[in-house]
């Protein structure tokens, strides 16, 4: 399954918020600042989707934000169900995010992640290079 745009009309907010809840939750209590996706409500999704671009698959087992900005193509609450997990749709995700931003020619894509320092997780195949953290990011509602 490829991801697409949510399709106009698409009002399944409450799916949608409980995807993005159920991804992030392993990290309650991990990661400092805590993620904004507690602080996420149904009007949050919505407001976001009305000035970014909503990716979806399908069966809503993963989804994205993409916003362009001036050098890059902002990714923001990339989330996999837990249940489909390691199987490629992240990847999925990040491949389609890659190719919308070649049609305005943007040279990058910006990802933002938070450090989880109580546990050593397995490493995923790399995506690209990162350097090391450049700001401390506050949770937020959007």
């Amino acid at each position: 399954m490829r991801p697409r745009p949510a399709p106009p009309g698409f009002d399944d907010w409450d799916r949608l918020l409980a995807l993005i809840q159920r991804s992030f939750a392993a990290m309650e209590g991990r990661i400092d600042p805590p993620s904004s996706a507690r602080l996420l409500s149904t009007d949050s999704l919505r407001a976001r989707a009305a000035r970014e671009r909503l990716y979806i698959l399908p069966d809503l087992s993963a989804c994205a934000f993409l916003a362009e900005q001036p050098d890059a193509l902002y990714i923001g609450k990339l989330a996999v169900a837990p249940e489909a997990q390691r199987r490629g749709l992240g990847r999925a995700v990040i491949a389609e995010a890659e190719a919308l931003a070649r049609r305005p020619g943007l040279p990058r894509l910006r990802l933002e992640t938070r450090v989880e320092p109580s546990r050593t997780t397995p490493p995923s195949p790399p995506l690209a290079s990162c350097g090391p953290p450049q700001r401390r990011i506050p949770a937020t509602t959007a």
